[in-house]
């Protein structure tokens, strides 16, 4: 048993700091999901921009493979989405980076038309080669 005369209530002390207690650690709460919220959006959006990345540097690999492949070169040649280099090097990523096309979002009709994209960016980047023009014959008169 307790004395009544000699223990202290708390109830009036506690009632007093009551309001300021919930202040602060509604304070404290909001800080700290703000602070974890800011931290997931970060860290989300790096790993999605490394997937990215990943799969940009593979199609343009694929995309330089297809054309060193070509006997031509793929030069002067009409490249789509459908043609069989483009969709030997899609088949290719998507058999194989699965996760990774997960992790983007990206399609296997995506990865053909960014390939395909790709190729006719090294298309134009090359430059075209004119044909010589012919000698003209050595009797032929200086007009």
């Amino acid at each position: 048993m307790t004395d009544a005369t000699t223990t202290i209530s708390l109830a009036p002390f506690v009632e007093a700091l009551l309001p300021t207690l919930v202040v602060i650690a509604s304070a404290i709460s909001t800080a700290a999901v703000t602070y974890l919220v800011d931290l997931v959006r970060k860290w989300g959006l790096q790993i999605s921009q490394a997937n990215e990345a990943k799969l940009v540097k593979e199609v343009s690999t694929q995309a330089g493979l297809a054309i060193a492949a070509s006997a031509t070169n793929l030069a002067g040649e009409s490249i789509d989405a459908h043609s069989p280099a483009v969709v030997k090097a899609a088949s290719y990523i998507t058999n194989n980076l699965q996760a990774l096309m997960k992790s983007t979002g990206v399609t296997p009709d995506n990865v053909a038309h960014l390939v395909a994209g790709e190729i006719g960016k090294l298309q134009a980047a090359t430059p075209t080669v004119v044909a010589a023009l012919p000698a003209p014959p050595a009797s032929a008169p200086l007009k």
